[in-house]
């Protein structure tokens, strides 16, 4: 009895261990499929970059214009509408006319952000306090005091998101800057904005 005991203890033992073993393989291998975020990113912030990750896009993204003129590079212009729409607009306009113009086709009783929905007093956990009316940034008369791709860029990944400023990779924040300065009718040749000629693309 005591022996066929042992072989018990030591049978159980074994198919213990061999449990551990498979549910710590299993555990790596769920870890490893899971794209992890591109950097650190602060709980206010969009959502990360990540490979295969689907952001379901805004209702009225389809009111979003597209890319004005063939001066760009469409590959860029395209991830730059999309990125355009997924952070920018629903602060500033799903034609980029700001806040102030663009909340008078809501309903009444949801045009004072700062007392409803996200940024109202009984807010989400990831919602924010708005301090000022969200500006125009396309159209007529908007970004007054920024004349180039490369201050639109610059000032872009210092101050938005305004919730997480710099919370998008740089290759977001060129190709929003592509699409804008797009929208100005602006001139890069038919290729990437970036560092290299984003201060020679000049939107007036």
């Amino acid at each position: 009895m005591k022996r066929l005991g042992t072989r018990w203890m030591k049978f159980g033992l074994i198919l213990s261990g061999s449990l551990l073993l498979l549910l710590a393989m299993m555990s790596a291998s769920i870890s490893s499929a899971q794209p992890a975020p591109t950097a650190t990113r602060s709980l206010l912030s969009p959502p990360a970059t990540r490979t295969n990750l689907t952001i379901v896009p805004p209702p009225f993204a389809y009111r979003v214009p597209l890319p004005k003129t063939d001066n760009f590079d469409i590959a860029q212009l395209d991830i730059g509408r999309r990125t355009f729409t997924q952070y920018c607009v629903t602060c500033h306009g799903d034609k980029g006319q700001g806040l102030e113009q663009w909340r008078t086709t809501w309903a009444p009783e949801r045009q004072n952000c700062t007392q409803v929905g996200c940024h109202g007093r009984n807010r989400p956990p990831d919602g924010f306090t708005m301090l000022t009316v969200a500006p125009p940034i396309l159209g007529e008369g908007a970004l007054p005091n920024l004349t180039s791709a490369f201050a639109i860029f610059t000032y872009l990944k210092a101050s938005m998101p305004y919730q997480a400023p710099g919370a998008l990779s740089d290759r977001e924040y060129w190709a929003i800057t592509a699409y804008m300065v797009d929208q100005f009718g602006a001139d890069a040749k038919g290729k990437e904005v970036g560092p290299k000629n984003a201060a020679d693309i000049l939107i007036r």
